[in-house]
């Protein structure tokens, strides 16, 4: 088995060896080089923004990609070329660029397009073979759509807790883990920006998102740091929990107010946002205003970024400080002004509802197959890699 790949330029009958590139992993007829995977890691540093990227994570990620994308050749699933493309728009949509920015992205940043290419190409592939092979099985039968509903039930019912996190795996250094999480909670403590310290430390997929896990059960934590939330109140750090497989820093951010019924208030309320020094001069203004419709048109001419109806609000997941201020509050009456940094803020509740946080049968129905789809992907790889030749260098 060759070692070794060779990049070869060619000037007239002279060929010459350009590049060689150590061979690292065989899954079936494919090879993947030493170059494959530093492509591949730099895809995750600068278009991912991860730090830290094992190697060996990204070189089993490229094995599992040619285990999919060799399995869904075997089974003579078609593909065209021209689907690249419609995955290269797809994730620019996601990211909100314009029609040829990734590319370019790629370009100045010296970023493989190869590799960018042959992901988007096993996981079309790999998504229309569970597809094709599991089509039957991803009929939902009203038994099935009952049991969902029932589950989601149970779930919306449960106390639910707003959190975010700072995760440090164990992998193979857990002392090294346990350094690194220290060092966020230091950075924690002295910038006080948990958003930006998730980021650069977390290993957890809510990193992207500045730590932000949204609303969680205990159940479906790690029994340490669901032992540990309990114990926390509003906006405050927990202490480093060590859980099963890392290190977690928690900040809960909210806890939801019990609830008996899926069916539960909601608010719609508008704000408007003033410079404190203009407070006098914006009470002066709302003196005549009776309706949300008034208030509403205020907010926006005078108002700061952010000034105007608010999207609708479950009031039993209302931010204990809104809540405070309008639980009591009559629709159409405006109340304030609440003292921020900088800032004065005015609100108004527009109107209230009883709305039902159960989702109708048919959004769930699709649930359902998606979950099905995803245990028959998860078994259909399985299969696939038990079939494929697999070697590691």
């Amino acid at each position: 088995m060759f070692k070794k790949l060779f990049s070869i330029l060619c000037l007239g009958f002279i060929c010459v060896p350009a590049m060689a590139f150590e061979i690292v992993a065989t899954v079936g007829n494919d090879t993947i080089s030493d170059f494959d995977v530093d492509e591949r890691i730099k895809i995750h540093q600068i278009l991912l923004k991860q730090s830290d990227v094992r190697r060996d994570k990204v070189l089993q990620e490229l094995i599992d990609e040619k285990i999919r994308r060799n399995y869904a050749l075997s089974q003579r699933i078609p593909f065209d070329k021209k689907e690249i493309n419609d995955g290269v728009r797809f994730l620019e949509n996601q990211n909100g660029m314009s029609e040829g920015e990734l590319k370019t992205f790629f370009a100045q940043n010296n970023l493989s397009l190869d590799s960018l290419y042959q992901q988007i190409e096993a996981d079309i592939l790999w998504m229309k073979t569970v597809q094709t092979l599991s089509e039957k099985n991803r009929i939902v039968s009203d038994k099935e759509l009952k049991a969902l509903r029932n589950r989601v039930k149970k779930d919306l019912l449960k106390q639910m807790y707003f959190m975010a996190e700072i995760f440090v795996p164990f992998e193979d250094n857990k002392a090294a883990a346990l350094e690194r999480i220290k060092e966020a909670e230091k950075e924690l403590w002295e910038q006080h920006n948990f958003p930006m310290t998730a980021q650069k430390f977390s290993k957890a997929d809510s990193a992207a998102y500045g730590g932000d896990m949204g609303w969680v059960s205990l159940d479906s934590l790690d029994k340490k740091v669901a032992d540990e939330v309990v114990k926390l109140s509003t906006d405050e750090l927990s202490e480093v929990i060590e859980g099963s497989d890392g290190y977690y820093l928690i900040l809960l951010r909210q806890v939801q107010r019990p609830l008996t019924s899926t069916k539960t208030e909601a608010w719609q309320v508008s704000q408007m946002i003033v410079p404190l020094e203009q407070t006098e001069a914006t009470l002066k203004d709302l003196k005549d205003v009776k309706n949300c419709m008034t208030f509403t048109r205020l907010a926006e001419k005078k108002g700061l970024n952010g000034s105007g109806m608010l999207p609708q609000i479950m009031v039993a997941r209302a931010p204990d400080d809104l809540y405070d201020v309008l639980k009591d509050a009559s629709v159409n009456e405006w109340v304030g002004p609440i003292s921020a940094t900088d800032v004065a803020i005015f609100l108004m509740k527009c109107q209230t509802e009883q709305v039902d946080m159960m989702p109708p049968d048919d959004v769930l129905r699709q649930q359902a197959s998606m979950e099905k789809m995803a245990d028959e992907s998860e078994k259909l790889f399985k299969k696939a890699k038990k079939e494929m030749w697999i070697e590691k260098k």
